[in-house]
């Protein structure tokens, strides 16, 4: 079994790339590199890895840390078929937390269709809570707390364990850690929640009467 890495002696709060690719490395190698473009083989590895394993783990949860919100302008052709309207997604977006103060996991009716940078629905209009790339601006990837920071760190360790170390062993153990650090910040990020969105799973009059005055 691989020694616990001292990397998350650390403080993860303020945490730029190069500090979550070095806190990578030290877990795989205990490696440290002083810039992302430098030329050898773990920088190269750490740039050509890091944006993907911040998004996907960006991707994992509803982050309060990473949430924005944006009204979406309407874009001028119609969908094909489908739906009545279609809108603009952010540059920078990443997972979906509500639309129209709604929480799409609680309703049964589609409220809408993503399709690329594009969004489909029989609303008329689009307001939406959304967690956003984080790595898009330098500066953002300060926004993570010290939680998503470590899982960041060891989804960037996974991708990093093989080619740097070629041992299976190693990277299952990095992929365990990952897997319980996802599950810690879900805890703690949903203890954070103070307001409820409205929930549409009921079947009630007004959920009847705004979908007919949606759809027809």
């Amino acid at each position: 079994m691989f020694a616990r890495s001292t990397a998350f002696l650390f403080n993860f709060f303020m945490a730029s790339k190069l500090d979550i690719a070095n806190f990578a490395l030290a877990e795989v190698a205990q490696i440290r590199i002083t810039d992302l473009l430098e030329d050898n083989e773990p920088a190269r590895l750490c740039n050509l890895h890091i944006d993907q394993a911040i998004r996907e783990v960006l991707r994992e949860g509803m982050w309060k840390s990473a949430r924005s919100s944006a009204e979406l302008a309407e874009i001028g052709t119609a969908p094909d078929f489908g739906w009545l309207k279609s809108f603009q997604l952010p540059n920078d977006y990443v997972r979906m937390v509500s639309f129209n103060d709604v929480d799409p996991d609680n309703v049964r009716e589609e409220l809408f269709e993503l399709r690329g940078d594009q969004l489909f629905t029989d609303e008329t209009s689009a307001s939406i809570v959304y967690v956003r790339d984080l790595t898009i601006v330098d500066g953002d990837i300060n926004a993570m707390g010290p939680l998503l920071t470590k899982a960041c760190v060891l989804n960037l360790a996974v991708k990093l364990s093989w080619p740097l170390q070629q041992s299976r062993v190693l990277q299952e153990v990095l992929l365990s850690r990952y897997e319980q650090a996802i599950r810690k910040t879900k805890s703690a990020d949903s203890r954070e929640e103070f307001r409820p969105l409205v929930n549409r799973t009921s079947s009630s009059a007004w959920v009847s009467s705004r979908y007919t005055s949606t759809n027809g």
